[in-house]
């Protein structure tokens, strides 16, 4: 009986026989690096948007900051689910999805987008191989490719696709905020909204506990020339008024960008390896 191939060789093969083929339909852009949890957020404010429209699409650049904000934007571009900073067919059709439907559309755009990935390897995959993959077919090193390798992983792991346990343990188990899912849920016409997004915000807020400043929404951030800032929210976004809603999202998304600084504290969903 012939001895199945170690998963290395496969992905190496995989990268040598379909680069040029995967640059050529990914049109030479880089995989996400951002962190996930701030994709899936961004995604969910965006998606939520009525009109869904370039306006919109200003406005989720707005909300991130300049540099995180155009990070935003390629995640959404490399994922399909934006084109020439137009939405898609498949970001309308997640905005029309119910919650479980939702990963299965992030699911797919996963392998669209990552087209020569393995998927039925995935299961027997080390952490090193994945990178291995990263760096062969996109050119990804140093701490771009930690960083692009968690998007993956925590992408994968939200969408329900089989993974190993290395994989799924070398990432932080994070969640998204509970008041901070829901941002932008509000239309620009008035307070109308689907039905189903009603539900899942019932939902969730009858199976989360009250979020106070010293909870979930406080973040103590260490600057580069030493000395601490602590940030905390006690605010409820549901019933600020949107302009209330922009700045405290602005304040959050400062405080991811001034994290994610090339010199600073590891990024947030990544581990040692």
């Amino acid at each position: 009986m012939t001895q199945a191939q170690p998963l290395s060789e496969v992905l190496i093969e995989v990268v040598q026989q379909d680069a040029a083929a995967t640059v050529t339909a990914d049109s030479g852009m880089s995989p996400p690096y951002i962190s996930f949890l701030t994709f899936l957020e961004a995604l969910h404010a965006l998606a939520a948007q009525d009109p869904l429209d370039d306006i919109a699409i200003a406005r989720m650049r707005e909300w991130h900051g300049a540099a995180l904000g155009a990070q935003v934007v390629a995640a959404f571009r490399f994922l399909g689910l934006l084109a020439e900073d137009g939405p898609t067919e498949p970001l309308f059709q997640f905005a029309k999805a119910d919650g479980q439907h939702q990963k299965v559309l992030v699911a797919d755009r996963l392998r669209a987008s990552y087209r020569s990935l393995p998927v039925e390897q995935l299961p027997q995959a080390s952490l090193a191989s994945l990178r291995q993959w990263l760096a062969g077919g996109y050119g990804l090193s140093g701490d771009t490719l930690r960083k692009a390798a968690a998007f993956l992983i925590n992408g994968l792991k939200y969408a329900g696709t089989p993974i190993s346990l290395e994989l799924a343990s070398s990432v932080r188990a994070r969640q998204p905020s509970v008041r901070l899912a829901g941002k932008g849920v509000r239309s620009s016409n008035g307070p109308t909204e689907r039905a189903d997004v009603v539900m899942q915000r019932r939902d969730m807020r009858a199976a989360s506990p009250q979020v106070t400043p010293d909870t979930q929404n406080s973040r103590l951030v260490r600057l580069a020339s030493g000395g601490t800032v602590s940030v905390s929210l006690g605010v409820d976004l549901f019933t600020l008024s949107p302009e209330d809603q922009l700045f405290v999202l602005k304040v959050v998304a400062l405080v991811r960008e001034y994290e994610q600084r090339p010199v600073g504290p590891q990024p947030p969903l990544t581990s040692a390896s």
